[in-house]
Order: C-alpha cells, then structure tokens, then sequence
C-alpha cells in the first residue's frame, strides 16, 4: 500500500522529489523510534 501512495503521489504533483523525500522520511522516522525490544532480541 505504501508503493501505491507513493505513486499516487508521484502522479498527484508529476515530481519525483516529494514522493522520495516521504520515503526517507519515514524510514528515517522508522530507524529512530523502533521499539527497543525488537532491536536488541536475543537470536538463536
């Protein structure tokens, strides 16, 4: 679904620039504020 909004935005404003800079933003956002558990779970 993500992809999707990212196209609908592409398609929305014919700029390629807005759609990557919400995708870094959130993959930003999402490096940042991830829950400490799932970071530092025990493997194996």
């Amino acid at each position: 679904m993500f992809g999707v909004f990212l196209g609908l935005l592409y398609a929305a404003t014919g700029s390629l620039l807005l759609p990557v800079v919400v995708h870094i933003a959130l993959d930003v956002r999402e490096l940042l504020f991830t829950p400490r558990g799932r970071r530092h779970a025990a493997t194996g």
